[in-house]
């Protein structure tokens, strides 16, 4: 019985990971793009890169790369972040904001 729901829930899953595949794409991002557009849309504060690779659990760098080419569609800015050298935090432009509102959300 446990194998069971097992299978169901693992078929689901690949059904559920098949569909952001599909749907990131017609919205011109990656699948992690789509999960970055999103997160930084529906959370408030300071977030960085590394909050991104918490939550979203991605690897690293496949979060380095997808921020890297959101900066460069000018999707999201980096600013940096009070009290820190290193750290930066992640905003959403306008830009990003309007696209991430029409398709992700």
């Amino acid at each position: 019985m446990e194998s069971n729901f097992i299978n169901q829930l693992s078929a689901q899953e690949k059904a559920f990971a098949s569909l952001y595949r599909t749907l990131s794409k017609r919205f011109g991002l990656s699948e992690c793009g789509m999960w970055v557009c999103y997160f930084l849309l529906v959370n408030s504060g300071d977030i960085t890169q590394q909050d991104l690779v918490e939550h979203l659990m991605f690897p690293k760098q496949t979060i380095h790369s997808s921020v890297k080419k959101l900066l460069a569609d000018q999707y999201v800015e980096v600013t940096a972040l009070p009290g820190s050298r290193k750290s930066k935090k992640l905003l959403l432009t306008e830009r990003g904001k309007h696209h991430t509102q029409l398709t992700v959300a």
